[in-house]
């Protein structure tokens, strides 16, 4: 064997033992275990398309008892929830919102774009979600055959989904549609202190909107909104509202939102859009460096 070969071989066998040290040492320091015992590492869901796991290190013998999490780790789609491919929302869990956008899919306040949003982990659906402060419109179509399933995600900072109105209204030239309130699922939030509302509602012709109203002082996130089709599960399983009598309160938050819904639902000039404004700047010459030439290039002839 030449010296090349010996010495090739001595560094195959260093590098394998590095390595082989490299797992043992990892191994000794740190255990993977679930923060309430040995075992597997836990896993709990946080969302349609995300999920959590909590890494330990342990306090017995064999990974046995309790431990202190060290980290979390979560899976966002940024996509959003991809798996509801039949929703008639523009963008039922707002990630396609952009600053660049001339018009979006949610009215806000009394404006045609999403004023409050809010990027993270701590949105259910994605990377996106809108902050409740003034009321919501998300924008959708109906389905000329079917009745309508509709479903919201709201996370309050309050520990209560009683402060919360959510209707699906109809605007357009049929007037066939009724306001039809969404109930909350339950009056608590789930482990992860999201509310759910939900509810399926009767066929109609005109153009939906699903109105979002807080009733509440502290900002709230909204995220994961569908409106779709009924199947005929859901509409055994989710029972349409009876007959209900608005408050005086509810029937003045839902004329405001008519008449935002009236104002905007037309061509109109969208928000400012930086990248329009510096390209019509640009064509009209703002900011342009014009070229002067010199006495000794016009002596050479140049025009």
């Amino acid at each position: 064997m030449s010296s090349r070969s010996l010495v090739n071989a001595g560094l195959v066998a260093v590098s394998l033992s590095s390595l082989s040290f490299g797992v043992i040492a990892c191994g000794d320091e740190e255990q993977v275990a679930p923060a309430s015992g040995g075992g597997a590492p836990s896993s709990a869901s946080v969302g349609p398309t995300s999920s959590a796991a909590s890494t330990s290190t342990s306090s017995g013998a064999g990974g046995e008892g309790a431990g202190t999490p060290i980290r979390t780790i979560l899976q966002r789609d940024p996509f959003g929830n991809v798996a509801e491919t039949q929703n008639l929302l523009w963008d039922g869990d707002f990630e396609w919102e952009s600053a660049f956008a001339d018009q979006y899919g949610w009215f806000q306040g009394q404006s045609a774009n999403l004023t409050l949003r809010h990027l993270g982990p701590d949105c259910r659906s994605g990377l996106k979600c809108a902050v409740l402060g003034p009321d919501i419109i998300g924008l959708a179509v109906s389905s000329a055959d079917r009745g309508l399933y509709v479903s919201a995600w709201i996370r309050p900072s309050d520990g209560s989904c009683e402060g919360f109105r959510l209707f699906l209204l109809s605007e357009g030239i049929y007037s066939d549609g009724i306001d039809f309130p969404i109930p909350a699922a339950a009056a608590a939030p789930d482990d992860a202190g999201w509310c759910h509302f939900e509810a399926t509602a009767p066929q109609r012709d005109d153009k939906s909107y699903l109105f979002i109203s807080s009733t509440v002082d502290g900002e709230a996130l909204v995220d994961d909104a569908v409106v779709r089709e009924a199947t005929d599960g859901e509409e055994q399983r989710v029972e349409p509202r009876g007959a209900w009598v608005p408050s005086a309160d509810v029937i003045e938050r839902v004329d405001a939102a008519r008449q935002t819904i009236r104002r905007w639902r037309g061509p109109h000039e969208g928000a400012p859009h930086p990248g329009r404004d510096a390209m019509q700047r640009a064509s009209r010459g703002d900011g342009r460096v014009l070229y002067e030439a010199s006495p000794r290039t016009m002596a050479r002839g140049a025009r």
